[in-house]
């Protein structure tokens, strides 16, 4: 976990129980870095998105954003130092 990063391990998320939408997704991103998400309708981009701001917090795994662990406790200094 590095400072101006941003760490997603083994991200899994389901609106359904038996129908889970994400699954051990793992990626890592440095400031600067660009990234683009592809794919069908219906693979999770939106979802991904949605957990990465705090929209969906039923997800298992971590994500941290500037060594700060993305949960609904840190949400207010994790928008306070993105901006939004």
């Amino acid at each position: 976990m590095n400072q101006n990063q941003l760490d997603v391990c083994q991200i899994s998320f389901a609106y359904e129980k038996e129908k889970e939408i994400l699954s051990d997704i793992t990626f890592h991103v440095k400031e600067r870095e660009a990234v683009g998400l592809i794919g069908a309708n219906g693979v999770g981009k939106s979802t991904l998105l949605k957990i990465l701001v705090g929209l969906n917090l039923g997800f298992t795994g971590t994500v941290t954003i500037d060594g700060i662990l993305l949960e609904k406790r840190s949400l207010p200094e994790i928008r306070a130092k993105l901006g939004f």
